[in-house]
């Protein structure tokens, strides 16, 4: 037995301005995130990601009010991406934090599981939780990044 919290996510990526591109920002989206029940409000935020470099990248991340969240949604989504729906589980197994992510829309039904690891820390020494079966190792697949999972096709 094991205790999850869960977060319930919608997540829009957003057209680049001129000056996100001028200041070298990659990636501009928002996202709504609750925990527990969906149906009561939650935190809204504002991301914008900069080039990757040496396995991770640049990330600032800030609290908007859900009317900023509304405007950007409304004035400024990707038209190539879709929403991203999904429910994230957080949990702790063999002193490690964990989080599964299973995406409602677009891709239905698709599961993350994601682990942070320390570093230096061989990532093969960690133990995934027997409960989840085989996993595929999807650190370095862009096919498995929010960013892709979006595209419309």
């Amino acid at each position: 037995h094991i205790h999850t919290v869960s977060a319930h996510i919608s997540q829009m990526y957003l057209l680049l301005g001129e000056q996100d591109i001028a200041n070298g920002i990659k990636t501009r989206r928002v996202r709504s995130k609750t925990l527990g029940d969906h149906r009561v409000d939650g935190k809204n935020y504002l991301t914008l990601k900069g080039p990757k470099r040496d396995g991770g990248g640049s990330e600032k991340e800030s609290v908007i009010s859900t009317s900023l969240f509304l405007e950007y949604v409304n004035k400024s989504s990707d038209p190539t991406r879709s929403e991203i729906i999904k429910t994230r589980y957080y949990f702790i197994y063999k002193n490690r934090y964990w989080e599964l992510d299973v995406f409602t829309t677009p891709c239905g039904q698709r599961f993350i599981l994601e682990v942070e690891h320390l570093p230096g820390e061989d990532p093969q020494t960690i133990e995934p939780p027997p409960f989840f079966g085989p996993l595929e190792d999807a650190t370095d697949n862009v096919a498995f990044s929010n960013q892709k999972i979006s595209e419309k096709r």
